[in-house]
């Protein structure tokens, strides 16, 4: 699933906080999830270098 921010959420020079969150189906490697995060924080490194991690962690489902 792809969410495209609107005018409303979408992140611009003056947005202070972020939350990113990844779903995966069960079968998905927590590595791989882990690698997805990780590679969107490089992202955002690309257009705001001085921005800075607080958490990047990976739950799973008990159940």
């Amino acid at each position: 699933m792809l969410i495209i921010a609107d005018n409303r959420t979408r992140i611009t020079s003056a947005t202070k906080e972020v939350l990113f969150t990844v779903y995966a189906p069960p079968g998905i490697e927590k590595a791989k999830v882990f690698q997805h995060l990780q590679d969107i924080q490089n992202y955002i490194l690309l257009f705001a270098p001085e921005s800075e991690l607080a958490l990047l962690k990976v739950y799973e489902a008990k159940g």
